[in-house]
């Protein structure tokens, strides 16, 4: 709390703070009626959408042509959730079964994102990919897709369990972060 608003009632800070970031992580039992009208009831903006680790978007690295069509359907039904929602970000988690960890997981990473963040730039929304990568691959990952809708979640604790300087990684991706997940 700012040290301004104290004492200050409910009402009026909302006042002074009329824009609370709020992120879901969408589930599959979760509809978008239910999504947007608790953002209408309660005034709260939804500023970004995390897709659950359980969901299908990790199908985009499958050898499975089904499973990589859902994934590529889970996405853009994502998308079409944050437009409907007036989101601008959409959190892609990659790890568990949906690691990026070879070099071929990883190319098939690079050509799903691209499409999707296609879609996403039409919408003015960004995909905020979060992976155990290393800063160059998440560099290398920018320049393949090559959109302005690819951001980062940006994990500092996943750079020091992979022994690499948070701080270089910051550095180097300085505006692609979006998100930082501490």
């Amino acid at each position: 709390m700012n040290p301004t608003d104290r004492g200050k009632s409910v009402s009026s800070q909302s006042e002074t703070h009329p824009r609370v970031i709020l992120f879901v992580v969408i589930l599959v039992v979760l509809r978008l009626e239910q999504l947007d009208r608790a953002r209408l009831s309660t005034g709260l903006s939804i500023v970004g959408l995390e897709l659950s680790e359980q969901c299908e978007a990790g199908g985009i690295l499958s050898d499975d042509p089904d499973l990589v069509r859902a994934g590529e359907q889970e996405v853009v039904a994502a998308i079409e959730w944050a437009e409907a929602l007036d989101t601008r970000i959409l959190i892609l988690p990659f790890w568990g079964i949906a690691k990026i960890d070879t070099t071929l997981r990883f190319d098939r990473a690079v050509a799903g994102l691209a499409p999707m963040c296609a879609a996403a730039a039409q919408r003015r929304l960004k995909l905020a990919v979060e992976a155990t990568l290393t800063t160059d691959q998440y560099l290398e990952m920018a320049d393949r897709v090559d959109s302005d809708a690819l951001a980062w979640c940006f994990d500092p604790a996943n750079e020091v369990w992979l022994g690499h300087d948070p701080g270089a990684g910051i550095r180097a991706l300085g505006r692609r972060i979006i998100l930082v997940d501490l």
